[in-house]
């Protein structure tokens, strides 16, 4: 029997996964550092926040400030720093539930900021920070030790693995053998989607092909258009832009491959003690992101608009993100009957099998995911 890929995520690395998700970048590519593939084995509400340099956050001004969470005053019953900035164009409804004003329908003062992977880790374990938001490889952070609950869906697929347009060598996961294949990250989610999909094929990582990691989606495609990889497994928006281009043919996508479509593969995480000690504000924060689900699927081009106008995004291609957005599942989401719950298990299966998570699916679920009551 051939080995798994060995665990590669310790504790504190997993904290720092927290936010490598998509991000829509301009054209403009900055010089990055190109890593080879490694194996390796691998922490409440209350009328007063906690105040300490380790739980600094960063407002989209720029200014630097606490991380709160605190029952509020006047019109609104609770205040927050919502750690949403710097995520991709798939964190959309985060911008346009501020934007909108659903937040404020359901009673939160919310400011949206920026934060380290130790400020995360820190505030979802303590209560300071509420909410945050992973791709299925946070699931890895969870089991290390960050005390978070999934209590949602964000999006559902965005990841692309695409080949040159010309390289009749590869047409499937089988013919990643002996192929070098670049990611944004190591361990992030289009390596996770990768390794996963070589699998299918019986194909093992480092056995069977090279993974290096270039820190830009730009200098991905560079490097495979240049020949120095085989195959790149992009976020969007690099993966459509290079085959709309005719420089790249599709091999794999996570929004419409016949296991992983429709699959929320982003989601929403609850701070355990929060989820425990105010079930009302983490169910609030959910409605009103199902309304920002809701109005983006209704109105993606407007969307797109209000992202790029209040700097949330920088976007080169408006027609593009609108269309991204459109296959977001946004308007399933909103409804609030998406499976969530079987999304969760089917990635917890997927890596369990990889031997990235010890736990099976089922105490997975058990203690790190929660229905909630949105009339709580």
């Amino acid at each position: 029997m051939r080995r798994k890929s060995s665990k590669i995520i310790s504790v504190l690395a997993a904290a720092a996964l927290l936010f490598s998700g998509c991000t829509y970048a301009p054209e403009d590519a900055s010089s990055a550092s190109v890593t080879e593939s490694v194996n390796s084995d691998s922490s409440g509400v209350s009328s007063e926040s906690i105040s300490s340099s380790s739980n600094e956050v960063t407002t989209a001004e720029g200014e630097t400030t606490t991380a709160e969470n605190t029952v509020a005053d006047g019109d609104y019953k609770y205040k927050f720093t919502l750690p949403a900035l710097g995520g991709g164009l798939c964190s959309s409804a985060f911008f346009i539930a501020k934007e909108n004003g659903y937040f404020d329908e359901e009673g939160l003062d919310v400011t949206l900021v920026s934060a380290t992977p130790e400020v995360l880790k820190t505030g979802i374990n303590n209560g300071t920070i509420p909410f945050t938001y992973g791709d299925f490889q946070y699931f890895q952070s969870m089991e290390s030790g960050i005390q978070g609950t999934v209590v949602d869906g964000i999006n559902t697929g965005c990841i692309q693995i695409i080949a040159r347009a010309d390289d009749d060598s590869i047409n499937s996961a089988a013919d990643l053998k002996g192929k070098t294949v670049c990611v944004n990250s190591i361990g992030g989610t289009p390596y996770q989607i990768l390794n996963i999909w070589a699998s299918s094929a019986g194909l093992v990582m480092d056995e069977d092909y090279k993974v290096v990691a270039y820190s830009d989606g730009n200098l991905q495609l560079e490097a495979l258009k240049s020949g120095e990889v085989d195959v790149a497994a992009v976020w969007d928006p690099y993966g459509p832009k290079a085959t709309e281009s005719g420089d790249a043919k599709l091999l794999f996508d996570n929004g419409t491959d016949d296991e992983f479509s429709g699959r929320a593969c982003c989601f929403l995480i609850a701070s355990t003690k929060v989820l425990e000690e105010h079930p009302d504000e983490i169910a609030a924060t959910i409605r009103a992101l199902h309304k920002a689900d809701e109005w983006i699927a209704e109105n993606p081009e407007e969307a797109v608009d209000i992202v790029v106008d209040k700097g949330y995004q920088e976007v080169d291609d408006k027609e593009l993100a609108a269309e991204l957005l459109e296959n977001y599942g946004y308007a399933e989401l909103a409804s609030g009957t998406h499976d969530v719950k079987g999304d969760v298990e089917f990635y917890v299966e997927k890596l369990n099998e990889l031997g990235l998570l010890e736990e099976t699916s089922d105490e997975f679920i058990a203690n790190y995911y929660q229905d909630v009551d949105l009339n709580a």
